[in-house]
């Protein structure tokens, strides 16, 4: 069988469309992996710069140290401080908890905050601070009702 000019045309054409698709695959791939790595080095760099304020304000050290009981027990300056900090936290967590939803930062990632949250619910100041900011600073209600049950399966494994 003899092809003629149009017909080579044409496969190659057909070639030129596999060879593009292939292309537009690698670097859709590549985008996912720059978008995964950045969301990450963005959640690493919020966390960071939570973590050296709570290491280097003098207050913030004092309560830790104190391992106050109650939110409602802090004086209104402690419960501004306290609160603000879980505050910060708590909205990095928040963001982790969307990107991990749609895909756009690792498992990983999540899982690791998601157990440090865990461990945050355990403390009755933390929770009883959840339940006065959860409807004040407009939360995602996904992320709330997520939270509510982290918070009850806690409290129900422990008689709270």
């Amino acid at each position: 069988m003899k092809l003629n000019l149009k017909q080579y045309l044409e496969i190659l054409g057909g070639f030129a469309i596999v060879a593009s698709l292939i292309f537009v695959a690698l670097e859709l791939r590549q985008n996912t992996q720059a978008t995964l790595s950045a969301s990450y080095q963005a959640t690493t760099d919020a966390l960071n710069e939570i973590n050296l304020v709570a290491a280097t304000d003098p207050e913030l050290i004092r309560l830790f140290g104190a391992r106050p009981g109650s939110f409602y027990d802090l004086s209104a300056e402690d419960k501004v401080r306290w609160g603000q900090f879980l505050l910060a936290l708590t909205r990095v967590r928040e963001t982790l908890y969307y990107q991990q939803g749609v895909g756009t930062t690792a498992m990983q990632s999540w899982l690791r905050e998601e157990e440090s949250l865990r461990n945050n619910m355990r403390s009755q100041l933390n929770r009883e601070w959840w339940e006065f900011a959860k409807s004040i600073f407009g939360f995602a209600p996904e992320f709330r009702d997520y939270v509510d049950s982290v918070v009850a399966e806690y409290e129900a494994a422990n008689g709270t």
